[in-house]
C-alpha cells in the first residue's frame, strides 16, 4: 500500500480536522462562559451579601470555576493525545506507512 493511498481523501481529512478544532473551540467557549459567570459575576455578588450562607455559596462557585478549568485542561490534553496517537479509541485516522 502506498503512503498516499490510505483511502482517506484530502477533503475528508480537512473535514475531520475542522470537526476536531470546532469540538475544542466549543469546549473552551463553554468553560470560559461558565468560569466568567461563576468567578466574575455570581461569586463576587454572593460575597457582597455579607451572609454566611452566601459566603459558602461563593466559595462553592469559585471551587466549581476551578474544577471547570481543570476539566477543560484534562479534556484538551486527552483530545490532543488522541490526535497525536492514532491507535487510541476515537483518534483521527492518519496515513498508513507500512506496505501490506
Amino acid at each position: 500500500m502506498n503512503v498516499h493511498s490510505s483511502g482517506q481523501g484530502a477533503s475528508e481529512r480537512v473535514a475531520r480536522l475542522r470537526r476536531f478544532l470546532l469540538k475544542i473551540l466549543w469546549k473552551c467557549l463553554a468553560v470560559g462562559v461558565l468560569d466568567f459567570l461563576l468567578a466574575a459575576v455570581w461569586g463576587p455578588n454572593l460575597i457582597n451579601r455579607h451572609q454566611n450562607w452566601a459566603l459558602a455559596a461563593a466559595v462553592l462557585c469559585f471551587l466549581a470555576a476551578l474544577w471547570a478549568a481543570g476539566w477543560l485542561a484534562l479534556q484538551l490534553w486527552l483530545d490532543v493525545g488522541l490526535w497525536r496517537h492514532p491507535g487510541r479509541r476515537g483518534a483521527i485516522a492518519h496515513h498508513q506507512t507500512i506496505e501490506d
